[in-house]
């Protein structure tokens, strides 16, 4: 049972939604919109030789195997923000450190699409 005097005390709970939103590291923002950036996210599923599919408007789901035969499956969210495409990689089966080997994987093969430019949010 969770008490709400825990969520207080619970460390990030100072921070809002935008401020845990930068701090996570399996996402990056794209230089293209989001149609451009989904086809090159399909041609590099497919020349790393993973089993995907487009659950539904902006979300895919990633289906491999990990370096202990186990299987691992991410899904990855296409999200417009500032007329920026954020590419958010969430692991949903599977080794956490295998999932960030392979999203590390990911983000190198699309490193010329990668948008660099770090995008701050207000602390409101």
């Amino acid at each position: 049972m969770l008490v709400n005097s825990q969520l207080l005390g619970t460390p990030g709970s100072s921070q809002n939604l935008w401020q845990r939103l930068v701090k996570r590291m399996t996402r990056f923002f794209t230089k293209l919109d989001a149609d451009k950036s989904y086809q090159c996210l399909k041609e590099t599923f497919e020349k790393l030789g993973y089993q995907w599919k487009k659950s539904c408007m902006n979300q895919v789901t990633v289906s491999t195997t990990d370096r202990r035969n186990n299987k691992l499956i991410f899904k990855i969210n296409l999200v417009e923000m500032d007329e920026k495409i954020l590419v958010d990689f969430r692991l949903s089966k599977g080794d956490g450190l295998e999932f960030k080997r392979h999203f590390l994987k990911i983000k190198g093969k699309l490193s010329d699409i990668v948008s660099s430019q770090k995008v701050w949010f207000p602390a409101t």
